[in-house]
């Protein structure tokens, strides 16, 4: 399910970057969202597994990084931004999340991660959606 305000941006590029610990098959991410705003945005909503814990969410404006309070509310994320982000605006948003991964049980039909090993006791971790 799409919410209006979700379908109030147009996203242009992700940037994401994960810290994966193999060992207690956890993993540190970061996802820098950059998107045009397509009609006037007051809350910026986004998914993200109910596993996973938020960190911290950012809006990044002249060159600052201004933290964004983050309420959950039927496993949306809601963040209400400063002030209304403008129709054809450009904004940032960078969102900081851990925890333990979704196991994979069907790959690709149910999606994950898959902790494995290699022959020679290397973690071997792939992921399939």
């Amino acid at each position: 399910l799409v919410l209006k305000e979700q379908a109030a941006y147009d996203v242009l590029h992700y940037d994401l970057k994960l810290e994966i610990l193999p060992e207690s098959q956890y993993i540190k991410g970061n996802n820098t969202i950059k998107a045009k705003v397509l009609e006037e945005l007051n809350h910026f909503v986004f998914d993200l597994d109910s596993l996973l814990t938020i960190e911290n969410v950012y809006l990044k404006k002249n060159n600052r990084k201004i933290r964004l309070p983050v309420k959950t509310i039927d496993g949306k994320h809601w963040c209400k931004l400063p002030a209304p982000s403008k129709k054809d605006e450009y904004i940032i948003v960078d969102i900081e999340y851990s925890g333990k991964t979704r196991k994979s049980t069907h790959a690709p039909y149910k999606g994950g991660f898959s902790w494995n090993r290699t022959s020679d006791s290397q973690p071997w971790i792939t992921t399939s959606c």
